[in-house]
């Protein structure tokens, strides 16, 4: 198609089923550049899906521009999608990057894997002592105030976090920033 329409297409499914079938559409769209318009309640899969947003109110525009931009305070569980391939119990590989994550027993192949970005930390220099086992080093390519929120986007692998403003202006969180 040149142009998809998606009202509410993620009505009626589980939350399993529903970030599964957010992962194949944003996949979709990047394969394919699919142009889209998704009608959604729900801040979380426009944030994750589209670039940019309109927000109606009792039928009023009352915000349009970037999907970030339109979001209100609170409104940040936005996924991030990888596909990779299952390289051993415990490692995906998505592109060039090899990530630790929880592999059900005995999946093999093609995985995709999602994550939701205020699960995403950031520090710009290597954090030391911590649990987390993947530790990616990339440049941010976009940062945008949502509310008392900011949206961070990351370049290589594409990832976004969301942070406080706080933790963004103590960070210095700037484009090109590593």
């Amino acid at each position: 198609p040149r142009l998809l329409l998606l009202d509410e297409p993620f009505a009626g499914l589980d939350e399993r089923r529903r970030r599964e079938a957010m992962s194949l559409l944003d996949q979709t769209r990047h394969r394919f550049s699919l142009p889209m318009v998704l009608v959604s309640h729900f801040a979380e899969e426009v944030i994750a899906l589209t670039d940019a947003a309109i927000r109606l109110d009792g039928g009023q525009v009352v915000a349009a521009g970037t999907s970030a931009s339109v979001l209100r305070a609170g409104e940040t569980h936005i996924d991030n999608f990888f596909t990779g391939c299952v390289l051993g119990p415990s490692l995906v590989r998505c592109g060039n990057v090899d990530l630790h994550a929880f592999v059900p027993e005995g999946v093999s192949g093609d995985i995709r894997l999602a994550c939701y970005a205020h699960d995403v930390l950031l520090a710009t220099s290597e954090p030391t002592e911590i649990s987390a086992r993947n530790v990616l080093w990339t440049m941010v390519s976009g940062v945008e105030t949502a509310g008392d929120a900011v949206l961070v986007s990351l370049a290589a692998p594409p990832i976004r976090a969301v942070v406080t403003r706080d933790a963004a202006d103590r960070l210095g969180l700037e484009e090109g920033k590593r």
